[in-house]
């Protein structure tokens, strides 16, 4: 819940070499947002997108920049009731 929203966010499908560093990088995409000046929705999909990145990486916290564009676009938020 974040200012009083919830969302789904479905899980991209990518291959996952390794789960470690995942959840750090949702938190690295949302600082980099809130440094950006953008909105919650932008944090949470940039977070997302980092962490579907990291996770086809073997160790933690790699990514690929190039495959952070491509995977932007395709992170979906969800309204939670």
């Amino acid at each position: 819940v974040l200012n009083d929203k919830a969302w789904f966010i479905p899980p991209l499908d990518v291959p996952v070499r390794g789960p470690g560093g995942a959840g750090d990088a949702v938190m690295a995409g949302l600082a980099e947002s809130i440094w950006r000046g953008e909105n919650e929705d932008m944090g949470l999909r940039r977070g997302f997108a980092y962490a579907a990145a990291v996770v086809q990486t073997y160790g933690t916290a790699q990514l690929d920049p190039d495959e952070v564009v491509r995977l932007l676009p395709l992170v979906k938020l969800i309204p939670y009731p």
